[in-house]
Order: structure tokens, then C-alpha cells, then sequence
């Protein structure tokens, strides 16, 4: 494991550039079904791979956004500004090398991008 964990950064920045990918889809194309579900599928990756590469502040942040785009029913009416918000902070997370929950800005982070989720199912 320690020899893989060398890459970990790496693989990170793999994901963010995917991430970006969608992000960019979503500028152009528009929030769509398609841009929707390929978003979704980033979230959920990240969900699962950020602890794994060293970032488990990464998977809290994208556990929040799988939260808001989980049910495909609803997933059109996420608000973008709370999405773009997610990227946003997945992005700084990994740019500012803040890895863990218990970070005091991470902390805050989290629990804003909760709160708004939570105000948004509400």
C-alpha cells in the first residue's frame, strides 16, 4: 500500500481534472439529465476515493454533494450556485493540502455546505 499511496496525489489531481471536465460540460451544455448524471458519478468516486488518497475531507464534501443529486427525480432542481459551491471547496480541499475534517477550515466549510443542503431538502 505504501508504494501506491506515492500516488495518491496524483490520482487526485485525476479526479479534480474529471471533475473540471463536468463542471466545464455543465457551463456549456447547461444543467441537463446528462450533466446531472455525470456530475453525480464524480461525487460519488470522490465519495469513495477521497479518504483512500489521503483526503478524507474530499469524501465528506463529496457525500454532501452526492446527497443533493442521489435521487434522479430530483436532481434537476439542485441548485447550482450549492453545486458549483462543492466543486468549489472539493478543489481548495485538495489545493491548500487541508486533508482531514477536523481542519478548523474545514470544519467551517462543511458545516456551511451542510447547512445549505439541509436548507435545500428542507
Amino acid at each position: 500500500m505504501k508504494g501506491l499511496a506515492d500516488n495518491f496525489d496524483g490520482w487526485m489531481q485525476n479526479e479534480l481534472t474529471k471533475l473540471d471536465t463536468v463542471r466545464e460540460r455543465i457551463r456549456v451544455d447547461g444543467y441537463n439529465a446528462d450533466t446531472a448524471e455525470s456530475l453525480y458519478f464524480r461525487a460519488h468516486d470522490l465519495k469513495g476515493l477521497g479518504a483512500t488518497y489521503g483526503y478524507p475531507v474530499v469524501t465528506s464534501i463529496a457525500d454532501s454533494l452526492s446527497r443533493l443529486l442521489d435521487d434522479p427525480g430530483t436532481r434537476l432542481r439542485a441548485p447550482l450556485f450549492l453545486l458549483d459551491a462543492h466543486i468549489s471547496s472539493i478543489k481548495a480541499a485538495v489545493r491548500s493540502n487541508i486533508r482531514n475534517v477536523d481542519h478548523p477550515t474545514a470544519k467551517t466549510l462543511l458545516a456551511e455546505l451542510q447547512t445549505r443542503v439541509r436548507e435545500y431538502e428542507a
